[in-house]
């Protein structure tokens, strides 16, 4: 087929994929096979904008990402990310590796490296929008659930997406994320070096914006983690920092006022 037809194809399958109710059928009937052959036959930009659209769309249960990573569909997904410079299919493709990670996708011990790469590249690009920024950090805080990943590489950037984003749902996940990776006594080390406790400090002060996980109770975890590293001491010694700290031991909830403490 020419660009033209691959492109209306491309386009029909993206609409046929927005139907939730058509998800499981479809790849069941091999349209995983036909993404990828979409996705090598041109390098067409339209094209594959449709089908990360497309690979979105199906994305509507745990079971459905296996099979498409089992169809190699998740692999050139990975690939596109690596390489798209446009915003829309960024945003796609940032939405299928958030599905990825939330999923624990089996790719991930493959290919962890790259789908990691993939979304430090999202994040930092002069073309992603606030939309592949907030799926990027989100996938972050999945992967970093998982000790088999070793995500330590995304703390300079997870801080200075902390400290600069004007997103507070970005931050709140770049929070998590740094969380998650605070029980580790060399990405602690990373943290302070990068310079990480004034935006954590400063994110107490959000709002709750994602449900039950409060930013508060969050960065005084991060906090009490830091605060073992004795030879950086001298990041807890302004007044800003020990005042938050003092407001975080009044919160209620014990547990963060212990570590506030």
């Amino acid at each position: 087929p020419n660009v033209e037809v691959c492109q209306v194809v491309a386009q029909t399958l993206r609409k046929l994929c927005a139907d939730s109710g058509l998800a499981s059928s479809l790849v069941e009937r091999g349209i995983g096979q036909t993404i990828v052959f979409l996705l090598n036959f041109y390098d067409d930009g339209v094209t594959h904008q449709y089908c990360a659209e497309a690979v979105g769309g199906l994305c509507q249960s745990q079971d459905i990402v296996e099979r498409l990573t089992r169809d190699d569909v998740a692999q050139h997904m990975v690939h596109l990310a690596g390489r798209t410079s446009n915003s829309l299919t960024s945003e796609w493709c940032s939405y299928a590796l958030y599905q990825l990670c939330k999923a624990k996708s089996p790719i991930l011990n493959v290919q962890q490296t790259d789908i990691l790469n993939c979304i430090i590249r999202l994040c930092e690009a002069d073309f992603s929008t606030e939309i592949t920024k907030r799926f990027s950090s989100a996938a972050f805080a999945y992967a970093t659930q998982s000790k088999k990943y070793d995500c330590s590489s995304a703390i300079p950037l997870l801080v200075r997406m902390l400290r600069d984003e004007g997103s507070q749902v970005v931050k709140k996940y770049c929070a998590m994320s740094l969380f998650n990776l605070a029980d580790d006594e060399e990405n602690c080390f990373k943290m302070l070096d990068s310079q990480a406790l004034s935006p954590v400090v400063q994110l107490t002060q959000s709002d709750n914006i994602l449900g039950d996980s409060d930013p508060k109770v969050i960065c005084a975890g991060i906090i009490s983690c830091l605060s073992l590293q004795k030879n950086y001491y001298d990041q807890f010694a302004s007044d800003n920092v020990l005042k938050e700290l003092l407001q975080i031991s009044c919160v209620d909830h014990r547990l963060t006022q212990r570590r506030g403490r």
